[in-house]
């Protein structure tokens, strides 16, 4: 789970912690990175925060959940006519959000991408 430098999760951690310090209050991140790991680490760094005082940004829409990787090119998008019909794009949102929202430990995004 990483783009360039591979990041080990207590420097992660601690980077957020520094971030916030410096009053960093905005955090991404996407369900697809590392299949729900980095929500996860996210979490985690964000635990003990009070949530109304950062802006939590979350991103969905490349299928990991059904779709199987292709190298380099990554996930499937939900929209892949493989995976559903454009009738169960609403189901599959909700799903991925709801299950987003979840490893993050958060009731609410304040802003939702699609990825």
């Amino acid at each position: 789970m990483h783009f360039g430098e591979k990041l080990d999760e207590d420097r992660f951690l601690a980077l957020i912690d520094r971030a916030y310090e410096k009053g960093a209050r905005t955090f991404m991140t996407a369900d697809v990175y590392g299949q729900g790991a980095s929500d996860e680490m996210l979490a985690r760094g964000l635990a003990g925060k009070p949530r109304d005082s950062y802006c939590l940004v979350g991103a969905v829409g490349h299928d990991f959940y059904n779709g199987e990787r292709a190298g380099s090119r990554g996930f499937p998008r939900f929209t892949d006519a493989n995976l559903r019909t454009a009738d169960d794009y609403a189901d599959y949102l909700r799903m991925a959000t709801e299950k987003e929202l979840e490893r993050c430990g958060a009731e609410h995004f304040d802003l939702l991408l699609l990825h």
